[in-house]
């Protein structure tokens, strides 16, 4: 959804269910979680330009790349009465619906990419565990 992702995260992963899953979770009014970001941050050379590790998506990727692909038409979730529906055949009532679904944006702020790494491995945790190869911090 336009936000960089750093190298040493994982790449996507989730399959066709896991993301449907994640949609009819919207759908339902459940509790989302939050996706975190890290701040904007300058370079050390005192210019305007971003730093490495400015404005990284670090946790949330899975999910956000899941309402992409459904926003986008590339994921049909069964709708209440089981029929799989995209976004695009959707009325205005239901979009306004699901587009009113909090879902938190986090920041942190840090040009510490170990500190960052290690933020990236703790969000996974107590969620879906990342096997040590997508750890980014080994």
């Amino acid at each position: 959804m336009g936000m960089p992702v750093p190298l040493w995260a994982r790449g996507q992963e989730w399959n066709l269910g896991q993301k449907a899953r994640f949609i009819s979770a919207v759908w339902s009014g459940g509790d989302l979680g939050s996706y975190l970001t890290n701040d904007w941050y300058e370079s050390e050379s005192g210019g305007r330009a971003l730093a490495e590790n400015s404005e990284i998506l670090i946790d949330g990727q899975q999910r956000l790349h899941s309402l992409e692909e459904y926003l986008l038409d590339r994921l049909a979730v069964p709708d209440a009465q089981g029929q799989p529906r995209i976004w695009s055949e959707l009325g205005n009532g239901e979009r306004k619906r699901f587009l009113s679904t909090i879902f938190t944006h986090v920041r942190v702020s840090s040009g510490d990419e170990v500190a960052l790494r290690r933020t990236y491995d703790l969000c996974a945790q107590g969620v879906v565990p990342r096997s040590f190869d997508q750890r980014a911090a080994r």
